[in-house]
């Protein structure tokens, strides 16, 4: 009989009846199926969210998932000024040389549009503010910061370079522009005693009026089902339906959402459905961190996301996309 060493074979006597059914019970217990991994938590929206921040010269653009995963967007090479996401994916921006540039939804070849209808007394102008309409024409609105007043909307096709320039004569209301639907344009400008109003344009048949309820901002889903509206305090959305909010003003706004005290709202967008809603904020003072937060429309509007932005970098766009 082979004689086992001194170890092996008191750990061999050690096995009584129940150690070698407690070592069975292991061994099935090792064969069963494997424990399932957590059910990830549902998105807070469908597609992403284009963000641009910084300055020019440390510009970034990013998109984020409705998980909050992060990925970067490829820039032109100096970064942008100003940034328009359109709701099928389109990008469009002002270059570092002053040129309005567009590009797919991976930004990785942006090309210079036409702008030979601006007037030249126009073309100095270095606030120009894009936005994408809903059938893909850019209008850019262009002002001069130096004397705070708009000089005109540039309309361009970049399909086929095709270009309209209007004229508008009314303050800067420093805010982008925002597509209602396919032909009017709604423009943040300012009154005579600096109060925000907003101009709308009908761009197909070259006419203006002046909104009667006056707001910071305004962002329009794709859809039209819905409008996003900055109140004057600079801190509070109210969600409407467009047809209410211009023209009955004895129906109220679907919802609210507000950004901390102390914080001020830089931009703002709907998704494509009027669901969702993303603001982008950041302390009056500009000495704390900012924040792109998303309202869930399905849920009273209630916080679904929050990412936050460092401070210093203005948040100059924000744009749903698929």
């Amino acid at each position: 009989m082979t004689t086992l060493p001194p170890f092996t074979r008191r750990a061999r006597l050690a096995l009584g009846p129940a150690s070698i059914f407690a070592v069975a019970i292991l061994a099935v217990a090792a064969c069963g199926p494997e424990p399932s991994s957590p059910t990830p938590e549902p998105a807070a929206f469908d597609g992403r969210l284009l963000v641009h921040a910084g300055r020019p010269e440390s510009s970034q653009l990013f998109a984020l998932d409705g998980r909050g995963v992060e990925t970067d967007v490829a820039l032109p090479a100096g970064g942008l000024r100003w940034f328009a996401a359109g709701a099928d994916g389109q990008l469009a921006g002002v270059d570092a040389e002053g040129r309005i540039v567009v590009a797919d939804g991976s930004g990785a070849s942006w090309r210079a549009v036409s702008t030979s209808e601006v007037p030249v007394e126009a073309r100095a102008a270095d606030i120009k503010l894009p936005a994408w309409s809903p059938d893909g024409r850019l209008a850019v609105l262009w002002g001069d910061s130096a004397t705070a007043t708009s000089i005109g909307v540039l309309v361009v096709d970049p399909a086929t370079d095709g270009e309209l320039w209007l004229d508008l004569a009314a303050g800067l209301g420093g805010y982008a522009p925002a597509w209602l639907d396919a032909s009017r344009l709604a423009a943040p400008t300012r009154g005579a005693q600096d109060e925000p109003t907003m101009t709308i344009l009908d761009v197909d048949a070259g006419s203006t009026e002046l909104a009667a309820r006056g707001a910071r901002a305004v962002a329009a889903s794709p859809d039209g089902s819905t409008l996003a509206v900055l109140l004057p305090d600079s801190r509070t959305v109210e969600l409407w339906r467009p047809a209410t909010w211009l023209g009955a003003p004895d129906e109220g706004p679907l919802g609210r959402a507000k950004v901390p005290e102390g914080s001020i709202v830089e931009a703002l967008a709907l998704d494509r459905t009027g669901d969702h809603l993303a603001l982008a904020s950041v302390a009056s003072d500009d000495t704390t961190d900012g924040l792109v937060a998303v309202h869930d429309g399905l849920d009273g509007w209630a916080l679904a996301l929050e990412r936050p932005i460092a401070a210093g970098s203005p948040i100059g766009s924000l744009g749903f996309v698929p």
